[in-house]
């Protein structure tokens, strides 16, 4: 299986030696609106491959796996985010946990949700009340 990274909005060159035709043909089908590729030209022996604003994998089973990653770090996303919203929840992000690439994500997801859960522990956990009449003297 052939592994590509892309990120996000950048152009790759790969070798049309790399890539059969089938598997690029495959891709312009079926995955036009996520990624363009450039077929190979008299001038340029290279398949030209861009991401079309998406992130995340595009995977051709047996054949293919094309990761695209973002062009800013998921770490300054986070930022962007909390600064939009005003969240106050990624400051934690500060310093604690390093995000290179979008594997990452799920780490930092599983650590902002645990600390949220142990939270809502230590605040109480919701009851509803239960209603209850009753004719006391």
């Amino acid at each position: 299986m052939q592994h590509i990274e892309l990120v996000e909005g950048e152009p790759n060159e790969i070798p049309s030696s790399k890539l059969r035709p089938e598997i690029a043909k495959n891709l312009y089908d079926n995955f036009s609106p996520e990624i363009s590729i450039d077929f190979p030209t008299v001038l340029n022996d290279n398949y030209i491959l861009r991401s079309n604003n998406y992130v995340g994998q595009i995977c051709i089973p047996d054949e293919l796996s094309i990761r695209i990653n973002p062009k800013v770090s998921v770490s300054n996303i986070f930022r962007m985010i909390d600064y939009a919203y005003d969240l106050h929840e990624f400051d934690l992000l500060e310093g604690s946990i390093d995000v290179k690439m979008i594997d990452d994500l799920f780490e930092i997801l599983a650590f902002i949700l645990a600390r949220r859960i142990l939270d809502r522990i230590q605040k109480g956990l919701y009851c509803d009340y239960i209603e209850e009449e009753d004719h006391v003297p």
